[in-house]
């Protein structure tokens, strides 16, 4: 729920003084960088666990979301957007592979397919939460707001999942 729609990142990027042209480009970078390290982080998941790099992932990406919300220049800016670059990377490919070697055989298909549309339909109230929080509060609040749920999740992960999911607590 609080990771909103990325037009959020642009429309902040804009807010520090990005034009349209340069936030596209910023949006770019953050597609090249989460391309280039899609096959490391995935190779880091399988040599060290999915549930590590989740939770590293959950951790960068509240990290994003308090640097959105904080940013003043746009140097930090197109750096964030490396970084969140990395997150996604780091948390794409893990999360379908734990749901898959968490499922039961006859239901991974299912569980993935479940996963994509929980995350589809989420993203709706996650916005409106978020345009809510910009519109009432200020411009920082939606990412305060998504990297404070994001840094719950990485504890939750870390410390209960594990367990739900039938894997050892130690495997953290």
């Amino acid at each position: 729920m609080g990771n909103s729609s990325n037009s959020f990142l642009l429309l902040r990027a804009s807010d520090i003084g990005f034009d349209g042209g340069d936030t596209i480009l910023l949006y770019f970078l953050y597609n090249v960088t989460a391309s280039a390290l899609a096959i490391p982080c995935g190779k880091l998941s399988d040599k060290i666990g999915r549930k590590r790099v989740l939770v590293v992932g959950y951790l960068t990406f509240s990290l994003v979301y308090f640097g959105f919300a904080l940013c003043k220049t746009k140097l930090l800016m197109a750096l964030i957007f490396v970084i969140y670059g990395g997150y996604t990377a780091m948390t794409a490919g893990a999360e379908r592979a734990f749901i898959a070697e968490s499922a039961p055989p006859q239901l991974k298909g299912t569980m993935l397919g479940l996963h994509s549309m929980l995350a589809g339909i989420a993203l709706l109230p996650a916005s409106v939460i978020a345009g809510l929080l910009w519109d009432g509060i200020g411009a920082a609040a939606p990412f305060i707001f998504g990297g404070g749920l994001s840094l719950l999740s990485a504890v939750i992960l870390a410390l209960k999942l594990g367990d739900a999911a039938g894997m050892p607590k130690d495997s953290i």
